[in-house]
């Protein structure tokens, strides 16, 4: 059954960072997840009134929009209110579950580079070319003219590997800080998230 409510994990993957006055707090987050369960319950009803369970289309949406406005202020919520929240909520779990697995390739990373992995990938690139050099100098089959060819097609590997292994380098650590950048833009909200993660997963599966 594919709902509205499909969408909020894309848009949690296009977060916008924005300030925000304070934090998400637990209790606003439980409240906020039994509001959603109100909302996909919604959902589901409207498509009740239909004869096949197809998504929601055309005139049906506006209706459950004009519906869910209603629902949401007897249940004192204000509709911005809970999309900005919605969306906060959804952020943080995406953050917090990329965060994982964030922090295993940094400290990899990290270990590479103290161990100077880049230097020494390079430097053993470098031998095994260095040694084709060598056997093409002292290839008595070749002629001059194939040597020499040869020879500046293996230096011209040399100088890319050189310049290749730094630009891996620092593409790895741009990589990262970008990653880590729009990591926390989202990160005041995960305390708050956080114990919450498997929750909106049965509610995700549920109206699923």
């Amino acid at each position: 059954m594919i709902l509205i409510g499909n969408c909020f994990d894309l848009l949690a993957q296009t977060y916008v960072s924005k300030t925000y006055d304070s934090p998400l707090t637990e209790e606003l987050v439980r409240q906020f997840l039994k509001m959603q369960i109100k909302d996909h319950q919604l959902q589901k009803d409207i498509q009740n009134r239909k004869d096949n369970y197809s998504r929601l289309e055309g005139d049906e949406i506006k209706v459950f929009y004009k519906e869910l406005d209603v629902l949401l202020k007897n249940n004192q919520w204000i509709p911005e209110e809970y999309n900005e929240t919605k969306y906060r909520v959804y952020a943080a779990k995406a953050a917090i579950e990329q965060n994982e697995h964030f922090q295993k390739e940094l400290n990899q990373h990290q270990k590479d580079d103290a161990e100077n992995k880049y230097d020494k990938d390079v430097l053993e690139m470098q031998t095994v070319l260095q040694d084709m050099l060598e056997q093409i100098k002292n290839n008595e089959v070749l002629s001059e003219e194939q040597k020499q060819k040869s020879i500046s097609a293996v230096e011209k590997m040399q100088n890319n590997l050189q310049n290749g292994g730094q630009k891996l380098k620092e593409a790895t650590q741009t990589s990262d800080a970008v990653q880590a950048d729009y990591l926390s833009e989202s990160k005041a909200d995960w305390p708050a998230v956080k114990p919450f993660v498997e929750k909106i997963d049965e509610i995700t599966q549920w109206y699923n």
